[in-house]
């Protein structure tokens, strides 16, 4: 019996630890950290002094529940978020802040879930946007 126990108790640590590994859906894309279940969608770089820019998606088009950004590079103040989807619908979110390098804005909840998006207007505050921020896309799927 001491004998079983010697040899279950390892094993047991190394299912519990192999199952937990499995949970926590980390990825790494393009050196950010990208954790819970998040996936990149694009990266749009901010222009100097602009005030409204559009990204496009040309990428394979992806069913998306929720969606968030993250800011790299350099701060940048953003207005709001304006979704268009491919069946014309759209539907605005507002930000209203500065957000620094390496600051993610909340998630937005999409209006009817699993949309697919056609492209993303930012609105930015110009007088505050030196440019070369880097915003990069993450949906939920």
């Amino acid at each position: 019996m001491k004998n079983d126990a010697k040899f279950l108790y390892p094993l047991l640590i190394l299912i519990v630890i192999t199952s937990t590994s499995f949970l926590n859906t980390t990825e790494i894309v393009d050196g950010l950290t990208i954790p819970g279940g998040w996936t990149k969608l694009g990266k749009h770089t901010v222009g100097e002094g602009v005030t409204y820019e559009e990204f496009v998606f040309d990428e394979e088009k992806k069913n998306v529940k929720r969606l968030k950004l993250k800011v790299l590079k350099s701060s940048v103040y953003l207005m709001s978020i304006k979704i268009i989807y491919d069946d014309k619908t759209s539907e605005n979110h507002r930000v209203s802040r500065r957000l620094e390098k390496g600051e993610t804005t909340r998630a937005f909840d999409l209006i009817g879930h699993h949309r697919v998006i056609q492209k993303i207007m930012f609105i930015y505050r110009g007088d505050t946007n030196k440019g070369g921020a880097q915003l990069v896309v993450l949906g939920k799927l």
